[in-house]
């Protein structure tokens, strides 16, 4: 009897794995530069955080409640696409802002990134607008 309520329980459970590797998890922003105006901001007390788990990608900060979205990271390329806004007042909406985004490091609505370095302690992003650097909490 018990043997077979073990296997039941096994049976209807869902175990999610991800083959991103070191990317899982969540990441504080450390520096962002704007490579048109080379201008570097040191974001490590702007709370700037991005998160990755299987598809999803969470970002937040100070500012910006939540912004939700999917990536795909293939090889050293990083892409993200569907950003949501979710605010406690008006639920998710699309995002069409992108000067909300530019503290967060995003400065279009599908983004592709080259990842330069990814170990299990760093992130390092870049494309034509923005290299972004983050450490893993």
């Amino acid at each position: 009897m018990t043997i077979g309520v073990a296997a039941m329980t096994c049976v209807s459970c869902d175990f999610v794995t991800s083959d991103n590797g070191d990317l899982d998890g969540l990441w504080q922003m450390t520096f962002m530069e704007d490579l048109r105006t080379q201008q570097v901001t040191d974001a490590r007390d702007k709370m700037v955080a991005w998160a990755f788990q299987g598809t999803l990608v969470q970002m937040n900060s100070e500012q910006i409640e939540e912004v939700t979205g999917e990536f795909a990271l293939e090889e050293h390329s990083l892409r993200i696409w569907n950003l949501n806004h979710f605010s406690h007042a008006t639920g998710d909406t699309l995002m069409t802002d992108m000067t909300i985004l530019r503290t967060l490091g995003i400065y279009s609505q599908e983004p592709s990134f080259h990842v330069l370095e990814l170990s299990k302690s760093t992130l390092r992003l870049e494309n034509d607008s923005v290299r972004i650097s983050f450490r893993k909490y």
